[in-house]
C-alpha cells in the first residue's frame, strides 16, 4: 500500500487524493518520454505547478465550507438575515484565490453588512487582500 491510496482509504471522494493520482500519473509519463535534464527540469515545473493549483483550489474549498457552515448555523440564523453572495479574490503565496461568500444583513435592524469568512480571516473590506 502506498501513501495515496493509504490517504484514499479514509477520504474516498477527496478532491486532493485525486490531483495528487494525476500529478503522479504526469510524472510518470514525462519521466519516461526522455531522460535528459531539461525532462527533469520539466518534471520539477510541472510539479510546482500542480501543487500551486491544488494549494489555491484547497484554500477555495476550506474558505467556502466555513461559509457554507456558518450560512446554516444557529447562531447565524438568531442573529442575521442572508442577503447576498459573491465573488472575493485574495491574493495568496499560490496566487490568487477566488472563492463565493455570504454577505448578511443585521436582524436588529442595526445596519451595516457582515461576512463571516471576511470577518474570521480579518480581510477588510473592498481590499484586493493578501493573506502572506
Amino acid at each position: 500500500m502506498n501513501i495515496l491510496s493509504h490517504f484514499n482509504e479514509y477520504e474516498p471522494n477527496n478532491f486532493i487524493f485525486s490531483s495528487m493520482t494525476n500529478l503522479y500519473s504526469n510524472m510518470l509519463s514525462l519521466f519516461f518520454t526522455s531522460r535528459s535534464t531539461s525532462n527533469y527540469a520539466n518534471i520539477v515545473e510541472s510539479l510546482g505547478k500542480e501543487i500551486y493549483l491544488l494549494a489555491q483550489d484547497s484554500l477555495k474549498s476550506w474558505l467556502e465550507d466555513m461559509d457554507f457552515s456558518f450560512r446554516f448555523s444557529t447562531q447565524r440564523k438568531e442573529r442575521y438575515y442572508v442577503k447576498n453572495t459573491r465573488p472575493r479574490t485574495i491574493v495568496t503565496p499560490f496566487g490568487e484565490v477566488t472563492y463565493t461568500r455570504t454577505t448578511y444583513s443585521y436582524k436588529d435592524g442595526s445596519g451595516g453588512l457582515y461576512t463571516h469568512v471576511d470577518e474570521v480571516l480579518g480581510i477588510p473590506k473592498y481590499v484586493l487582500c493578501s493573506l502572506c
